[in-house]
């Protein structure tokens, strides 16, 4: 699989755990490739309100509108408000990773890339881990290639 099919991949399925008005408790979803991914979102502490937790949709929605249009630099944005809102939204480390890695910010990357395995850790989603790591290994193949 390409890195940019693997990249519009993994924004499926962080765009996936947010749609519709509740909270989704499982997506499911098959790749081109025949792999089959799962998408897990926790319900949030109780000390989080749903006001919080509606704004930081809003912000992951921006972010990955962003993400998916090339503007990296504001899915940045866009996904670190979503992490100020919800520092346990696993998604949105994932994806700001991803973002930071377009943008040649390895070290940000990979920061970020490790927050989120933590979380999916936290999380028993250990398929989001899996997607991690390979996101990892194609951001260092992509770095290696780099003059």
């Amino acid at each position: 699989m390409k890195p940019i099919h693997l990249l519009v991949a993994a924004i499926v399925i962080l765009m996936a755990i947010f749609i519709g008005k509740g909270m989704v408790d499982k997506i499911s979803w098959q790749t081109k490739g025949g792999s089959k991914l799962e998408a897990v979102f926790r319900h949030p502490p109780p000390a989080q309100t749903d006001t919080h937790l509606s704004q930081a949709r809003e912000y992951y929605n921006l972010g990955l509108a962003a993400y998916e249009s090339g503007n990296y630099k504001a899915a940045v944005e866009n996904f670190s408000q979503t992490l100020r809102l919800d520092p346990n939204a696993a998604e949105a480390y994932h994806g700001r990773a991803l973002a930071w890695g377009n943008m040649h910010q390895e070290s940000a990357a990979s920061q970020d890339f490790v927050t989120a395995a933590a979380i999916y850790k936290r999380q028993n989603r250990m398929r989001e881990i899996d997607a991690v790591q390979q996101d990892i290994r194609t951001l260092q193949a992509q770095t290696s290639q780099r003059p």
